[in-house]
């Protein structure tokens, strides 16, 4: 079975219907019993006013003002906002309840109003927000300003706006741009200038890291000559061939003498003189002089690390004695 189709006229007359009764319950007045207890709440909120009990007084102003809102009630709403430093919040409630005295004609307000809303006024800190012109992004989109995380309207940019005392902070942000934030403090009465200056957005481009470079090849300490043991083997040459040297000429010279004492006694005469004792050792101080020579040269040509092997770890030493002369060394 099949629902019976509602004509199109009833409908209509019903949706209206449904609009009439929906607007008469918004704007029907308040009950007596609601009013009765507003009444019951703004003597409260009196009382506490009267005590300086200011945050109590605007919870119970408020309860009585959603039953109605008079032109009286929003001026002790502003009273209790502004003595609890809500200076914005209560300028708004001032204001509106100077509309509403005057659109109801109620001179009571208007008369207690009109001091305490231009007391307001004086006493109110303002910020203005410059904010120079912006390279605006591919969408055109304009910067964002907020005071308190709250969007400031393009309208408000460039004006003084009420604020209340204490700690604040403005932001603003645009395409490509980095973010702007400023924190500052207030004092009553106070113009605080806010110049918005923007710094375009460092784009971090990807480095490729370069790899560490290669350590340094170990280098081995230059090699020296132990130059000590070589200046004595030199030394002990040239002292060597010196003392060959003067054993020879001692031995020429005694031959002479000997020659001129043994002249007529025959050549055994000769024999006993030192003359051939000179010769051997010019001989043995010539062939010990070849070979301290033949070690200086090697020693001079030969590296020897000194790292390694320390110069004070050589030794050498030249001793003579009667009829012999000797070189010796220590490694």
């Amino acid at each position: 079975m099949t629902r019976p189709a509602i004509p199109r006229t009833f409908q209509l007359l019903l949706t209206a219907t449904l609009l009439a009764w929906s607007a008469t319950a918004v704007s029907a007045p308040p009950s007596p019993t609601d009013l009765t207890a507003a009444r019951a709440l703004f003597k409260q909120a009196e009382a506490d006013e009267q005590g300086g009990r200011w945050s109590e007084a605007l919870v119970k102003l408020r309860q009585a003002a959603s039953v109605k809102m008079t032109a009286g009630l929003r001026f002790h709403i502003a009273v209790c906002e502004e003595k609890s430093g809500h200076l914005v919040a209560a300028l708004a409630d001032y204001t509106a309840a100077q509309t509403l005295a005057r659109d109801t004609d109620n001179r009571e307000v208007l008369g207690l109003v009109s001091e305490p809303l231009l007391a307001l006024k004086l006493r109110m800190p303002t910020v203005t927000i410059a904010l120079p012109p912006t390279p605006r992004g591919p969408d055109n989109a304009p910067p964002e300003v907020r005071l308190d995380g709250a969007t400031v309207p393009a309208a408000s940019v460039g004006i003084p706006i009420p604020i209340d005392v204490g700690t604040h902070t403005v932001e603003a942000s645009a395409v490509g741009q980095a973010l702007f934030t400023r924190t500052f403090v207030v004092v009553e009465r106070a113009a605080e200038p806010v110049v918005i200056v923007f710094t375009p957005t460092v784009i971090a481009t990807s480095v490729k890291a370069e790899p560490p470079p290669a350590p340094a090849p170990s280098v081995e300490p230059p090699r020296r000559h132990s130059s000590t043991l070589a200046i004595v083997a030199t030394a002990g040459a040239v002292v060597l061939v010196g003392a060959g040297v003067a054993a020879f000429a001692a031995a020429g010279s005694d031959q002479s003498y000997w020659q001129g004492v043994c002249r007529g006694q025959g050549p055994a005469c000769g024999n006993a003189g030192p003359v051939r004792t000179w010769d051997a050792v010019a001989l043995g101080a010539w062939v010990a002089g070849a070979g301290a020579g033949t070690v200086a040269v090697v020693l001079w040509t030969r590296p020897i690390n000194s790292e390694a092997r320390g110069i004070d770890a050589v030794r050498a030493s030249l001793r003579a004695g009667p009829g012999t002369l000797w070189l010796s060394a220590a490694f």
